[in-house]
């Protein structure tokens, strides 16, 4: 190694020299022009003596700070707060910084001292870490868990459901229990049911929730313990007997409320007041139900007879005061000018409601024949209204009127029944159509619900508001009254000020309790609104008006005949019995309906609907000793002064052994001249306006 250093020196020594200008003397040089002479060189000054260094102290090694935590989780579960105690080494440094972060402060937050605060339920992570020193972190995991807090009072034998609410959010996955089973139980959707009384908490868990109610379990003060009821009624209970119910309710400071209730309500119905309506015989329990506790009832078994109070029947039939009135005759129902009515009439009465005499119909002499004109032949898809007519002639009698029908003399007019002092001709039967009402047969009767709910169980009293809404018993409908073309393709409106008919607009009592009406159209001829059904849904009688006969006899033997007819349809008089003036208008009954004697009429309708639906099998013989009172109770003479006599009836039934005697008294009152100053009379068919509304 060191002979190449030599060498290596040697060539550079000459490599020197021959770039300073040296040539090889043996061969000549080029000539060259004179070389300028060099400058001379300045002296180069002395360098100055380097100082010598000092040695250099050796370094100490650096050290990075670390730290340590006491605790790297927290559950907080009774308080919201907790500190993150940090142990830190600082290493060589002489100040170390600590940072805490939260990864999620809508959970929790944390101050610069570790110090975390929570904000609701949940998991969150904070981060420590070295300010300068990124790489040295620690995490903290801090669970939150809140309990929700509530309290509530249930009373025994209820049920309340609670509700695990968060941020106004129901949790539906909560596991429901209760600390206490037995004093209350919960499902696993929060209803809470009340056993005994106690305290008892419910708790509802979910992730980082806890829903803890403190339920009070007392006994409802209002709720009863106990019912019972006590039936006031007369010793004897009839079907008609005025029954009614008083509750013991126990605690005395319970509620009264209750729902009545009856097992069968062909043989009875009861309203909410507890107040029964009976409706036929047999046994029936009415229950009474706490409106508090549906546990908690009552019932009571009640046993009626098929039949009424017989005395009180024929009691309510007598009259204070018999009738005597002066009317005129009408016949030509087309002309009601006073000056076109027949003769002055006097109208006798009678000591009872109820006609003492049989109901004899003859169903033979006069009966339509199959294939007369007159006689339709058609079956009746239902019979809901019985329809009142007057004859057409004052000179009419039950048989001439039979006579008219039965030889189509009539104007191709076909009716039921034909009644006169003479006797009652039937011609058409009671299951059949016939032509008699004037509504024709083109449309039939429809009901229509109005959803205003009857009123007890009478007829709905009908009217139409300013927009032709039906307003029922005071109650407006949303049910609008149809208008309708007239005859004359008249577009009619229907509103308050519209015409109807005497008895209204025809009503009936639906399965859903509520009111339902028929059918209405308008009659040009009559200028009214009326209804359908006459034709095609109702039994016509025609009833005679002949100034030879007494007219306030064929009036009870009328009336006797429809109480008959009403038991046998199943109709209740005061929905069904109607006049002509009902289904087109006519001013029919004519003499009936001017001597303002259709109330009387339908009092006369009820007494004889009672007896023959509510006392079959009872014989009532009426004993009287009067010169004033036939055999029937027909008053056939009247005294110079109001007179009172006493009557006696006997009521009688073999098959139930009853026999007892009531003692009635009527006044007969003086005789009337019959002159035209005492007539009872409405001159103008306009005059005759329907009753008012009696609420």
């Amino acid at each position: 190694m060191k002979k190449i250093s030599f060498l290596f020196l040697i060539f550079v020594f000459v490599f020197i020299l021959s770039a300073c200008g040296g040539s090889n003397p043996e061969e000549p040089s080029n000539p060259v022009g004179p070389v300028d002479p060099v400058d001379p060189v300045d002296p180069v000054d002395p360098v100055d003596p380097v100082d010598p260094v000092d040695p250099v102290d050796p370094v100490d090694p650096v050290v990075n700070p670390t730290f340590t935590i006491a605790k790297d989780s927290f559950t907080l579960k009774d308080t919201l707060e907790c500190k993150i105690e940090v142990n830190v080494d600082k290493g060589t440094l002489e100040t170390v910084e600590v940072i805490y972060t939260s990864k999620d402060e809508s959970i929790a937050t944390v101050n610069e001292n570790g110090e975390v605060s929570a904000l609701k339920a949940g998991k969150v992570i904070i981060e420590v870490v070295l300010k300068d020193f990124p790489d040295t972190k620690k995490e903290v995991t801090v669970e939150i868990y809140q309990t929700i807090k509530d309290s509530c009072e249930i009373y025994v034998g209820e049920e309340k459901q609670l509700e695990f609410k968060v941020n106004d959010v129901i949790l539906t996955d909560a596991k429901w229990s209760s600390l206490e089973e037995k004093l209350a139980t919960v499902s696993e959707n929060g209803l809470v049911k009340a056993l005994v009384e106690g305290s008892v908490i419910i708790r509802a868990e979910s992730g980082y929730y806890t829903y803890e109610n403190t339920v009070v379990l007392s006994t409802n003060p209002l709720i009863p313990t106990s019912i019972e009821i006590k039936m006031i009624a007369p010793e004897t209970l009839y079907l008609d007997s005025e029954v009614k119910f008083e509750l013991n309710v126990v605690p005395a400071t319970a509620s009264p409320e209750v729902v009545w209730t009856t097992s069968n309500e062909k043989v009875a119905t009861i309203n909410e007041y507890g107040v029964p309506t009976f409706i036929t015989g047999g046994e029936v329990v009415f229950t009474a139900t706490s409106t508090k506790k549906n546990t908690i009832y009552a019932s009571i078994a009640v046993v009626v007879p098929k039949y009424i109070n017989p005395i009180k029947w024929i009691t309510d039939a007598n009259f204070d005061k018999a009738m005597i009135d002066v009317i005129y005759l009408h016949g030509l129902q087309g002309n009601d000018k006073l000056n076109e009515v027949g003769p002055l009439y006097l109208l006798t009465g009678s000591i009872s409601k109820y006609l003492f005499e049989a109901l004899n119909i003859n169903d033979e002499k006069y009966m339509l024949k199959s294939g007369a004109d007159n006689y339709p032949e058609q079956k009746a898809t239902t019979i809901d209204f019985i329809t009142i007519h007057s004859a057409g002639s004052y000179t009419s009698t039950g048989a001439s009127l039979g006579s008219c029908e039965a030889t189509n003399g009539c104007n191709d007019a076909s009716w039921h029944f034909s009644v006169g002092e003479d006797g009652i001709f039937q011609s058409v039967p009671i299951n059949e159509i016939s032509w008699h009402a004037g509504d024709g047969t083109a449309i039939k009767n429809t009901w229509f619900d109005t959803g205003i709910k009857a009123t007890e169980n009478v007829p709905g009293y009908v009217t139409f508001d300013d927009n032709g809404y039906y307003v029922v018993n005071g109650q407006t409908s949303t049910l609008k009254g149809i208008t309708t073309l007239a005859s004359n393709s008249k577009v009619v409106p229907i509103n308050s000020s519209t015409r109807l008919p005497y008895t209204g607009i025809n009503t009936k009592i639906g399965a859903n309790g509520n009111y339902y009406v028929g059918t209405i159209w308008w009659s040009t001829s009559y200028e009214t609104l009326a209804n359908k059904g006459g034709n095609l849904n109702s039994i016509g009688i025609e009833s005679a008006v002949n100034e030879e006969q007494n007219l306030g006899h064929e009036w009870q033997m009328l009336a006797k005949l429809v109480g008959y007819l009403c038991k046998v349809k199943m109709l209740k008089p005061d929905f069904a019995v109607k006049q002509h003036n009902t289904f087109s208008g006519k001013d029919c009954p004519m003499t009936m309906r001017h001597a303002s004697k259709w109330e009387y009429f339908m009092d006369l309708v009820w007494t004889e609907y009672n007896a023959v639906k509510y006392l079959n099998g009872f014989n009532f013989e009426l004993i009287v000793n009067s010169e004033y009172v036939g055999s029937n109770g027909l008053v056939i003479k009247y005294p110079k002064t109001d007179t009172t006599i006493e009557y006696k009836v006997r009521i009688t039934n073999p098959s139930i052994n009853y026999d007892q005697t009531v003692t009635l008294s009527t006044i007969i009152p003086a005789a009337v001249e019959v002159v035209e100053s005492n007539a009872n009379h409405i001159v103008w068919s306009s005059e005759i306006v329907r009753p008012a509304y009696k609420g």
